[in-house]
């Protein structure tokens, strides 16, 4: 009896020393970073900031920071009508904060929206929705597992504003994701067992809650960690931690004459109107094996859609009012694939009707598939497309105000 009294005491003595450290480790980061943040941090595109929490927090925790969340889109900076340039060190009286990189679609914004409902509320989020995300696989667990963030799946299910009905949806689906992955069994298993819903799989995940609870604290430590470091960088570097707003008055009719002067100079090599290293790297060699390569794809039963649901039942049950921007694909290059033009705006209206549906503000863009310049290549947005969106993002964030 006495040696079983020893392991105890010991064990819960290991226990204790195990959470001071990591309390103390805690609250070293949690007080470093309270005071700091930069509003030039919204620039950057990076992993870190995207599947942890606490940097996009503390953006959202600004009044005048608008959050532009995307895919593969958002990287090409040197596009100069970018939103992150046309709209640079607050020219409009705002702060882009861009969240995202390829494959991040709408279970990924699920999550992340989820995970920090309470700090996007009431605040000016814009959402911009790619055709190709609604191809007839959906988003695969290869790319799913690029932007999947342990943190804010756990943060997601442990939100007590969220509906349980909303959870299990989410949970079904990354269950379903992660089913061919090893590397996230424990994720698997709390999905699984939050899927079954049932009286043994809920006492079995009962037992388990503390070890994920552990799991979670355990990550937003590290979450702190990354964005102390990376705020540290800009300490150093003598960076301003507040950019003082400014006021821009814009002429969007002239902003998009000089975007149509400038991709006249990029695109001259072929008669896509696409960028001539895009074109000279992936299309020219093979121009012909692309005829009617497309022709058997389609946009119309996609898993994306119920994904898309998703997204929008979140913000809506949780009063999150995105703005939600659809973008269109290139017109000319689609009909030289094949891809069916009735396919195409079927999927279209299919986006605009669940928009709509659920009372939300979109920016249809639709109608501009076949506008020169409008994309930058086959499927990103270019030097005039994004003009439009500037447009958008900008009365968008000055209503009401």
């Amino acid at each position: 009896m006495k040696k079983i009294a020893i392991i105890l005491s010991t064990f819960a003595a290991f226990v204790i020393l195990v959470f001071s450290s990591l309390h103390i480790i805690d609250n070293y980061y949690t007080t470093r970073i309270d005071n700091i943040y930069y509003d030039k941090f919204g620039n950057e595109l990076m992993s870190e900031k995207e599947k942890g929490l606490i940097l996009q927090k503390k953006s959202l925790e600004r009044k005048d920071n608008l959050q532009l969340l995307g895919s593969s889109e958002l990287a090409d900076k040197t596009i100069p009508t970018h939103p992150m340039n046309i709209f640079a060190d607050k020219a409009d009286g705002f702060q882009i904060n861009g969240v995202g990189r390829g494959y991040c679609q709408s279970i990924i914004h699920a999550a992340r929206v989820g995970a920090l409902s309470k700090e996007y509320k009431d605040k000016k989020l814009v959402i911009i929705i790619s055709p190709q995300w609604f191809n007839t696989k959906g988003l695969g667990t290869n790319e799913f597992l690029m932007n999947f963030s342990e943190l804010q799946f756990y943060t997601f299910m442990f939100n007590n504003n969220i509906d349980k009905s909303i959870k299990l949806s989410f949970a079904k689906r990354t269950k379903q994701l992660l089913e061919s992955d090893k590397n996230n069994l424990m994720v698997s298993i709390y999905a699984s067992l939050y899927t079954y819903n049932n009286t043994p799989s809920k006492i079995v995940l009962d037992i388990l809650t503390p070890y994920y609870k552990f799991k979670s604290y355990i990550l937003s430590i590290r979450d702190k960690r990354i964005a102390y470091d990376r705020l540290l960088k800009y300490k150093k570097a003598g960076e301003k931690q507040y950019i003082e707003p400014k006021l821009s008055v814009y002429d969007w009719n002239v902003q998009m004459e000089k975007a149509e002067l400038l991709a006249k100079t990029k695109t001259n090599n072929n008669d896509f109107y696409i960028l001539n290293d895009y074109y000279n790297q992936y299309i020219k060699d093979n121009l012909n094996t692309y005829s009617g390569s497309y022709k058997n794809e389609s946009y119309i039963n996609s898993p994306e859609y119920e994904d898309f649901k998703l997204l929008l039942e979140i913000c809506k049950s949780q009063n999150i009012k995105p703005l939600f921007v659809s973008v269109p694909v290139h017109g000319k290059w689609y009909d030289y694939c094949e891809f069916p033009k009735e396919n195409r705006e079927t999927c279209y209206k299919e986006i605009k009707t669940l928009v709509t549906g659920y009372g939300f503000e979109m920016l249809d863009l639709s109608e501009h598939e076949y506008e020169r310049y409008f994309l930058k290549d086959i499927m990103h947005l270019g030097w005039k497309g994004w003009i439009y969106i500037d447009e958008a993002i900008d009365k968008y964030y000055h209503e009401g105000r």
